[in-house]
């Protein structure tokens, strides 16, 4: 596989697809790998890519160039399916089906710690705002959260099971996407039952991203529409019901 990236604020005047352009980052991967998912850092220094071989393939840009400098690290045995990196751009986290979630030291590109989870749900461990903690699942309704050496520092119960976590930015709050398709929020601070956010559309929520203060929300459906909304006006309190 190969992977790409383009400068989508360069030529602004031609009216070109990107693949008529030429990328500022191409890495080709070996001729019978494929690639199984993929991350850039949040200073956009580092490219994380996984391949079918349980390897990371992690890549320095240098600032200057068009060139990477690449470190391979044979991380799982199984299927890589998760990669991120955390918000100061020191750790980087894999999920696998091996049920492994692995942070790597970007300093020495090597394991600091590791720790079991819960893989079936194919949600990817995430890091929290400030970097030092980590969010997993350990069931199909329970995520844990995890410090940075791997200890389990508590587990919360959702009220139907997990499919997606994110957290909101500059925020202790976790976003979880349920099987009932709206999003239960908890509270990191005393790992409560904050309240909820429900659907306004019958088909499946496929995405959902909140702005950097939080205040915006974007959710997308299966059907190909997009809702925006301010967070506080859609936001329900546990005891509360839907509009």
């Amino acid at each position: 596989g190969s992977f790409c990236v383009w400068d989508l604020y360069s030529d602004k005047n031609e009216k070109k697809g990107l693949t008529d352009k030429e990328p500022i980052i191409r890495i080709e991967c070996d001729d019978d790998s494929n690639i199984t998912c993929a991350s850039f850092s949040k200073n956009s220094d580092y490219i994380a890519i996984s391949d079918d071989k349980f390897n990371i393939n992690l890549y320095f840009k240098l600032r200057y160039t068009r060139q990477t400098i690449k470190k391979s690290i044979q991380a799982h045995s199984k299927e890589i399916y998760g990669l991120e990196f955390c918000s100061n751009n020191s750790y980087l986290v894999s999920s696998s089906f091996d049920n492994k979630g692995k942070v790597w030291d970007l300093k020495t590109n090597s394991l600091f710690s590791e720790f079991k989870f819960y893989s079936k749900s194919k949600v990817p461990i995430i890091f929290t705002d400030d970097s030092n903690y980590l969010i997993a699942t350990t069931s199909k309704r329970t995520f844990s959260v995890f410090d940075l050496n791997g200890e389990k520092i508590q587990t919360i119960k959702t009220l139907k099971n997990i499919e997606k976590i994110k957290i909101l930015p500059s925020t202790n709050i976790v976003a979880v996407l349920t099987s009932k398709n709206n999003i239960e929020l908890y509270n990191l601070e005393d790992y409560s039952y904050y309240g909820y956010i429900p659907p306004y559309n019958i088909t499946p929520i496929t995405s959902y991203a909140f702005n950097s203060d939080s205040s915006l929300l974007l959710i997308g459906h299966e059907d190909g529409s997009i809702y925006k909304f301010v967070f506080d006006k859609v936001f329900l309190k546990p005891d509360e019901e839907p509009p």
